[in-house]
């Protein structure tokens, strides 16, 4: 995979992704050798001004130029070196293909815009019971409301959310007043689509690694890794980054299910971000008691949280979220780095 930065021309029948990452003023442009498409407002606060993001197949000069408006490029279909081509430009800087590679990672992260709130996202429902606490919003569709259970809703006198004491945040449902139901529309296939996104990415950097996908106590760098079968680890899994300045991704592509052992825990080091790495898992994800999880977790199926667990990212599954006395953190690096300091300070404890 090619990271081109800054100024880019590049001929249809590659594959545009252009997206604002946290922090940036600029877009960043990635291509590989597939279809063109292209994304805008994926990714960081340009979500808030571009929330349409998506991707669009680019096929026509007009499909082209729209992209080049839509990402803030400049746009010409007149490049000697390129007749015909889609050619976008940033500012007056020279056009140019390197292999920054993301940090050495090889991937870019996969885009997620319209469930980025989202601490929990399910198409079938969350159940909980005993003291569970969710930091971020919760959502269900196309279910109703009725497959949110053990969480006390109390309904907004606008009827678009709910809230608990359970939950820091809001609480939406398909059947509540509009505008939800088309955001919650909106958020499920932007999910879906993440899935797909994650699931399709080429060429890995690792394939069964370990032992008929026992990974227990390794430190995964990096990169692209595929399973054809479950994948587990039962005390321990590590993810180094490169270092606190880089913005180093993780893609999991998980053919079978995912089973963490209780009391197992993800350590993230070198700057490793949760929010940069990607479980994609077509089979049930079942996370054992006490244990510690980090990422975004994208499951085709279920998604089980067992007494005491806890994680940091989010859970998004295309079926049910069940949670048993489960803690989930929906932060992002800043807000960690911040919540960090204060902890370490005395002035905020973690909740029993």
């Amino acid at each position: 995979m090619v990271r081109i930065q800054s100024n880019i021309t590049l001929s249809v029948g590659l594959a545009l992704h252009a997206f604002f990452l946290f922090g940036t003023s600029s877009p960043t442009i990635f291509a590989d050798a597939q279809s063109v498409t292209y994304s805008t407002g994926s990714r960081g606060t340009d979500c808030a001004t571009n929330p349409g993001g998506g991707y669009e197949p680019i096929t026509t000069a007009e499909e082209c130029q729209a992209a080049a408006t839509n990402g803030g490029f400049d746009y010409s279909d007149n490049n000697p070196s390129n007749p015909g081509g889609c050619n976008l430009t940033w500012g007056t800087n020279l056009v140019s293909f390197n292999t920054d590679n993301n940090n050495g990672s090889g991937e870019f992260s996969v885009p997620f815009c319209k469930f980025r709130d989202y601490a929990l996202l399910s198409k079938s429902g969350v159940t909980t019971t005993g003291v569970t606490h969710v930091e971020g919003d919760m959502g269900t569709s196309p279910i109703d409301a009725g497959s949110l259970t053990g969480f006390g809703l109390i309904m907004h006198s606008s009827n678009t959310y709910s809230t608990s004491t359970l939950v820091d945040g809001k609480v939406y449902a398909a059947d509540y007043a509009t505008p939800t139901p088309s955001k919650l529309t909106e958020a499920v296939l932007d999910m879906e689509a993440a899935y797909d996104d994650a699931a399709g990415r080429p060429d890995p950097d690792y394939t069964e690694h370990g032992s008929a996908g026992n990974i227990d106590g390794f430190t995964l760098e990096p990169g692209l890794y595929k399973w054809g079968t479950d994948v587990g680890f039962t005390s321990s899994l590590t993810f180094q980054g490169n270092g606190p300045a880089s913005d180093d991704v993780w893609i999991l592509q998980i053919a079978g299910n995912l089973e963490v052992g209780s009391t197992a825990r993800v350590e993230l080091t070198r700057g490793a971000k949760a929010e940069n790495i990607f479980w994609q898992i077509a089979g049930t994800t079942d996370i054992g008691t006490y244990s510690h999880m980090e990422g975004i977790f994208l499951c085709k199926t279920n998604i089980v949280f067992k007494t005491g667990s806890s994680m940091n990212g989010a859970a998004l599954a295309q079926t049910a979220i069940t949670m048993d006395a489960t803690t989930i953190e929906h932060r992002r690096a800043e807000e960690e780095e911040e919540t960090r300091k204060l902890r370490s300070s005395g002035y905020l404890r973690r909740k029993a």
